[in-house]
């Protein structure tokens, strides 16, 4: 109660929370109708309409290493926050109208297509938070204010789930679209309350983080240049120009790489979680695939057994950001991450003889421990590196992790249109039974970490 006390009088961090609780809800709600409208639609069109989202989910994190140097070298950070908030309004505006006529593959097709565009738009928007985020923090207490912000998703999300599969039942997939815009436009209001607050956290502090001489002189030479060019010439020295700012972009995202990359104790998330995040990503579309085949995998009705999944791993968020807490505190990362791949092993074996209450058991599991690794490795991130390049970082990272989601989206989504789903499901077995092979028999904790862990 007195770490639950101490947030909650974070006015800033609450108030933030509450705007991202307001568009998530609108966005869980909007996923659990998409994926059910999906169901409606004759089985060549829903395979087809399975295979583009996960072969096309993917791209947006591709972009992030771009969105998050964007993000770094934006000044107003508020504003530009806002403008993201009214763009994806004004993105489910246009899918609201469309949804007004008769469930069809093109609805679908345009819908993912939105989600497209405002993936990348909620991807740069994230890339503006994190500097915010480590100055209303304090660095001691950013674990315990991370796992409190996913858990407080996670429950939230719990209601939000069930209000979304008590919603599909009573209202339109068109106004479900309209009040996805809604909560965008909530939030945007919200923000909009505190940005003058928000704008005085991050001047707290100055950004020390200079150049190099070499950048320095290579930009005032350029200036100067540029003011005393002819007309003629100022496009080519513009040009110049350009190109310095491109090849800084690509230095910076190198020594980002290296600054996380090289860090001992996420050295296993950052072999692992390629593989594990989009083999888990896999799991709700297959039972969506599944719905229309096996009865066995339904329960009540296809939203009622979207919406439950969901629900546990939101569950699981719940209860893992309050585990992460108190018990995870003092368990490597490196452990935590093996356990995963146990779990999403026996996921799939669950999935493969149709054991749905199984599967919603190690979904909850498998969720908790993977909020605890996941806090650890964003606390160990922020705490070890340069705040003003932390979009970079983060970017980067999300672009590194999203190459797997890449691959395995246009290899599952080539598979979906060719081969039956046990044998997808026995490839993604077979994938998992690897990774545990290698997190078990085969990594090597880096030394540093044995030696902190003995001292300990």
């Amino acid at each position: 109660m007195k770490n639950i006390k101490k947030i909650l009088e974070n006015k800033l961090f609450v108030k933030t929370l509450i705007a991202d609780l307001i568009s998530n809800f609108g966005d869980v709600v909007y996923y659990i109708a998409l994926m059910t409208y999906v169901t409606l639609l004759p089985e060549s069109d829903r395979k087809f309409a399975i295979s583009l989202m996960t072969i096309l989910g993917p791209i947006p994190g591709l972009l992030d290493f771009l969105l998050g140097y964007l993000g770094d070298k934006t000044k107003d950070k508020i504003r530009n926050i806002l403008i993201t908030l009214f763009i994806r309004t004004g993105l489910y505006l246009v899918l609201g109208f469309t949804m007004g006529f008769s469930p069809a593959l093109w609805i679908v097709i345009l819908a993912i297509i939105i989600n497209l565009f405002a993936s990348i738009v909620g991807i740069y928007e994230n890339n503006l938070y994190p500097k915010i985020t480590k100055n209303i923090i304090s660095d001691e207490e950013r674990e315990m204010f991370l796992a409190f912000r996913i858990s407080t998703f996670s429950s939230s999300n719990i209601i939000f789930q069930a209000l979304g599969g008590i919603l599909i039942l009573f209202i339109s997939y068109q106004f479900l679209a309209f009040f996805n815009a809604l909560t965008f436009f909530i939030s945007a209001l919200i923000i909009v309350s505190i940005k003058s607050s928000l704008r005085k956290a991050i001047s707290k502090k100055p950004n020390e983080k200079l150049d190099s001489k070499l950048n320095n002189k290579l930009r005032d030479e350029l200036n100067t240049e540029l003011n005393n060019a002819s007309t003629e010439n100022k496009a080519e020295v513009e040009e110049t120009k350009k190109k310095l700012n491109i090849k800084k972009m690509l230095t910076e995202q190198k020594h980002a790489f290296k600054s996380w990359f090289l860090i001992p104790e996420t050295r296993i998330c950052v072999i692992i979680w390629p593989f594990i995040i989009p083999l888990s990503n896999m799991i709700t579309k297959l039972v969506v695939l599944m719905l229309g085949v096996h009865s066995s995998m339904m329960i009540v009705n296809s939203s009622f057994t979207i919406s439950i999944i969901q629900i546990m791993y939101s569950l699981g968020a719940l209860i893992g950001g309050y585990v992460a807490i108190k018990f995870f505190k003092n368990i490597s990362i490196t452990t935590l991450t093996r356990i995963e791949t146990i779990l999403n092993l026996l996921l799939f074996v669950a999935l493969y003889y149709h054991q749905i209450y199984i599967m919603l058991v190690i979904i909850v599991i498998t969720v908790i421990i993977g909020v605890g690794s996941d806090s650890k490795f964003d606390t160990i991130i922020m705490n070890g590196c340069d705040e003003d390049k932390l979009g970079v970082i983060f970017g980067g990272m999300g672009t590194y992790f999203t190459l797997g989601n890449l691959i395995f989206g246009i290899i599952f989504g080539t598979l979906i249109s060719l081969v039956s789903l046990n044998t997808i499901i026995l490839i993604a077995i077979t994938m998992s039974a690897l990774l545990v092979i290698y997190a078990w028999l085969i990594f090597k904790v880096p030394e540093s970490k044995i030696e902190s862990e003995i001292n300990n």
